[in-house]
């Protein structure tokens, strides 16, 4: 969840393909989400892989396992591939929610072995996807301006 924080953080000031964002909400724990993300991963079965960014309120990544990987490197290489397709996102939609309450969100990482080969199943879940339509995220020079907390000085826990 940090490394999707601090991505969602690095919006806030924009680059050179996605505007500076107003406002950015945080991510929360949420319990019944860990149940749906565990239930995605401990089947064991690989994920197919993906070529782009199609879904609004789940993530997924197979990841082989090796001697230098382990389920906090693994977890943060997903978030990273999640993020990194962000030139394929279609009109920025369903990809963090510009809310009043922190975003329900669980990732899960769990080690599977299947013969002789082992494997990483890491699924990202949000308790909510956006509405077609809906804005992204509020574009704006001012992070946390309408918030009564504020995560790292960029991310709102709670709006106004």
């Amino acid at each position: 969840m940090e490394e999707d924080l601090q991505v969602k953080a690095s919006l806030v000031e924009g680059d050179d393909s996605l505007p500076k964002a107003a406002n950015m909400r945080f991510m929360a724990y949420n319990c019944s989400l860990e149940e749906e993300a565990t239930k995605l991963t401990e089947n064991c079965e690989r994920f197919p892989n993906r070529n782009g960014f199609t879904e609004a309120d789940k993530n997924f990544a197979t990841i082989d396992s090796n001697e230098k990987n382990g389920g906090i490197s693994v977890a943060s290489q997903a978030a990273l591939d999640w993020w990194s397709k962000k030139s394929q996102w279609p009109s920025l939609k369903g990809i963090a929610s510009n809310d009043n309450e922190a975003i329900p969100f669980l990732l899960v990482v769990n080690l599977c072995k299947k013969g002789d080969t082992s494997f990483y199943n890491v699924a990202c879940i949000y308790g909510r996807g956006l509405e077609v339509g809906r804005e992204l995220y509020k574009e704006g020079p001012a992070p946390c301006t309408n918030c009564t907390e504020c995560y790292k000085g960029v991310l709102c826990k709670k709006v106004l």
